[in-house]
C-alpha cells in the first residue's frame, strides 16, 4: 500500500512538473497580448490625448497586468527624472532589462521592444504611430507563433511529465 501511494506521488509530481513547464508557454502568449494592448494604449495617449511621452507611458500602464504595469511605471519614472540628455532608448533598455525576468519574454520579443524604443520620442506624431504599428505587427507575428507553439506542445509536455512519472514509479516498484 505504501509503495502504491509513493508511486502515485511520483506520478503526480512529474505530471505537475509537465504542467508547470507547459504553463510557461501560455504565460508568454498572455504577455505578448499585454504588450500589444500596451502599445495600442501608448498610441492613443500620444496621438489623441496629446500627452508628453512619460505621461503617455504612465497612462498606458493603467489596466495592465502587474508585471507590465511595474515595467511601464519604472520607465515613466525614469523618463520624468532623467538626468541631462539621457536618451529615451537607454531608459527603456535599462527598465526592460531590469524587468526581463518578470516579463517572461523570449529574446526576440525583447528585441522588438528595444528596437521600438530606438525611435521613440524622436519624431513627429506620424513617425511615432508608424513606429508603434511596426512594433505591434512584429509582436502579433511573435504572438501567433507562440500561440501555435503553445497549442502544439502544451499537451505534449504534460504527457511527457506523466509518462516520466509512470516510468520512475515502475522502476521504484
Amino acid at each position: 500500500m505504501i509503495r502504491f501511494v509513493l508511486a502515485m506521488i511520483v506520478i503526480l509530481g512529474f505530471g505537475y512538473l509537465g504542467i508547470l513547464y507547459s504553463s510557461g508557454f501560455k504565460a508568454r502568449v498572455l504577455m505578448l497580448e499585454e504588450l500589444k494592448a500596451m502599445l495600442s494604449a501608448l498610441e492613443f495617449n500620444i496621438t489623441f490625448m496629446n500627452l508628453p511621452l512619460y505621461e503617455a507611458v504612465l497612462a498606458a500602464s493603467k489596466n495592465r497586468s502587474e508585471r507590465v504595469k511595474r515595467f511601464l511605471e519604472n520607465t515613466a519614472f525614469r523618463m520624468k527624472h532623467r538626468t541631462g540628455e539621457e536618451e529615451t532608448e537607454n531608459i527603456w533598455r535599462s527598465a526592460l532589462l531590469e524587468s526581463e525576468d518578470l516579463l517572461q519574454l523570449k529574446k526576440e520579443d525583447i528585441e522588438i521592444i528595444l528596437e521600438f524604443s530606438k525611435n521613440l520620442g524622436k519624431g513627429d506624431k506620424e513617425s511615432e504611430i508608424n513606429n508603434i504599428h511596426s512594433a505591434i505587427s512584429r509582436i502579433e507575428q511573435n504572438h501567433n507563433e507562440a500561440l501555435n507553439f503553445f497549442r502544439d506542445n502544451s499537451k505534449l509536455y504534460r504527457s511527457i511529465g506523466l509518462a516520466i512519472g509512470v516510468f520512475v514509479a515502475i522502476i521504484l516498484i
